[in-house]
């Protein structure tokens, strides 16, 4: 089964910046838009997970959670096809990158000795809001920019680190089933709220 862990923004802020991006004006199909619940900020993909060694990943990822404090973000200005071959629209992250660098770099060593294999892309603090399509103008990818630049979301602390399950039905939108979370330092969850295994 797949699994990526991110970093899930509280609903609040994902629900302004769907609202933000649906704003621009433009003809239907300009963007496959996500939904909301789908803007996260992935920070390492892990690809397929048998469930024998969910426990050793979640090892993993709890103790790099434990050992990094919590950080403060926040959604601002936007993106778009900054790669050959990517064809997706993303709302920046900024705020304390350098606490989420930590976090984010200090994954996948630990998850590799342990024999996980994972996508060796370099991390981008941004959140995909959409992907363009065979109808996409150059006018709406600017106006969709332009928009997403000026955009400056509410700041939020990030309190944990989530693992997630991408379900995306075939030719549909994807999609996210949260299977377990991982407190950060000084997020003031309990025990119980941490490392709690969802069914999947």
């Amino acid at each position: 089964m797949r699994l990526i862990a991110a970093v899930v923004p509280p609903r609040e802020a994902q629900e302004d910046l769907a609202a933000v991006v649906r704003s621009v004006p433009g003809e239907i199909g300009q963007l496959d838009l996500l939904a909301a619940d789908a803007l996260v900020l992935p920070v390492a993909n892990f690809g397929n997970v048998a469930r024998a060694d969910l426990e050793t990943l979640g090892e993993v990822l709890s103790r790099m959670a434990a050992s990094s404090p919590s950080f403060v973000l926040r959604l601002n200005g936007g993106a778009a096809l900054e790669n050959p071959g990517e064809h997706f629209v993303s709302a920046r992250v900024t705020g304390e990158l350098d606490r989420l660098s930590r976090l984010v770099h200090g994954i996948p060593p630990e998850a590799r000795r342990l024999g996980f294999l994972l996508d060796r892309r370099a991390f981008r603090p941004q959140v995909h809001v959409g992907e363009v399509t065979s109808v996409t103008t150059l006018e709406y990818l600017q106006a969709m920019l332009a928009r997403l630049d000026e955009y400056e979301g509410h700041p939020w602390r990030t309190r944990e680190l989530s693992l997630l399950h991408p379900n995306s039905p075939q030719g549909g939108r994807p999609t996210y089933d949260e299977v377990v979370r991982y407190a950060l330092a000084e997020s003031g969850l309990s025990a119980t709220e941490s490392g709690a295994v969802r069914p999947w």
